[in-house]
């Protein structure tokens, strides 16, 4: 690291990468999780999934996100990973 000084102040120039860990540790604090889940944290149930399979077909994602207490991205993802399609 190099040492600069400007108008008798010395300051220290710090490479990029460790600039950008230290500046995310400021604004978020070291021990703070950025966002707090508002969803699920766990797996789905076989309830969930069942759900989720019997009405894929004609309820939008939004919809059943909301009936599942999921985002419409997890039932989306969810869906492309049990291979079911709409088409």
């Amino acid at each position: 690291m190099k040492t600069i000084t400007l108008d008798g102040d010395s300051y220290v120039l710090v490479p990029k990468t460790v600039w950008t860990t230290l500046s995310k540790a400021f604004r978020t604090g070291p021990t703070e999780r950025r966002r707090p889940r508002k969803f699920h944290a766990s797996g789905w149930t076989t309830e969930q999934l069942d759900y989720l399979r019997d009405n894929f077909r004609h309820t939008s994602n939004k919809k059943l996100a909301k009936e599942l207490n999921r985002t419409p991205a997890s039932v989306s993802t969810k869906m492309f990973h049990l291979g079911l399609k709409r088409r």
